[in-house]
C-alpha cells in the first residue's frame, strides 16, 4: 500500500513515448527511402520497357480515334444512302401475268459443218 497515493504507477514515462515516436518515425523514413530507391534505382531496361509501352499506348489511342472517326463517317454515309434508297421509286406490281413469248424457230440460213465445205 505504499503506492496508494502515487498517481504515476500505471502511466508511461515521457522517455518511453519519445523513444516509441522516434522508432516509428525512423521506420517510416526508411520505408519512404526504400520505395524512392526502388523507383529511382531501377535499371534502364525497365525504363525502356515502360517508355515503349507508353509510346505504343499513345499510338494505339491515336489509331482508335482514327477508327472511331472512320466509323462515324461510314455510319453517316450509310444513313445518307439509306435515305436515298427510301426516296427511290419502287415498281408497282402488276396484277396481270405477262403473255408468253413465241419460241424462235430453228431454221439455219447456212449449212454448218465442222469440216467446212468439203
Amino acid at each position: 500500500m505504499t503506492q496508494y497515493g502515487n498517481f504515476n504507477v500505471n502511466k508511461k514515462s515521457k522517455r518511453k513515448k519519445i523513444i516509441t515516436v522516434a522508432i516509428v518515425a525512423a521506420a517510416v523514413i526508411m520505408a519512404v527511402i526504400y520505395i524512392i530507391g526502388l523507383i529511382a534505382g531501377s535499371d534502364g531496361a525497365d525504363k525502356e520497357r515502360v517508355s515503349s509501352a507508353v509510346a505504343e499506348n499513345v499510338k494505339l489511342k491515336e489509331q482508335v480515334s482514327e477508327m472511331s472517326e472512320r466509323i462515324a463517317f461510314l455510319e453517316n454515309e450509310n444513313e445518307e444512302l439509306a435515305a436515298q434508297l427510301a426516296l427511290a421509286p419502287t415498281p408497282v406490281p402488276t396484277a396481270e401475268v405477262p403473255e408468253e413469248s413465241i419460241a424462235p424457230t430453228s431454221t439455219p440460213t447456212q449449212n454448218t459443218s465442222p469440216r467446212g465445205d468439203i
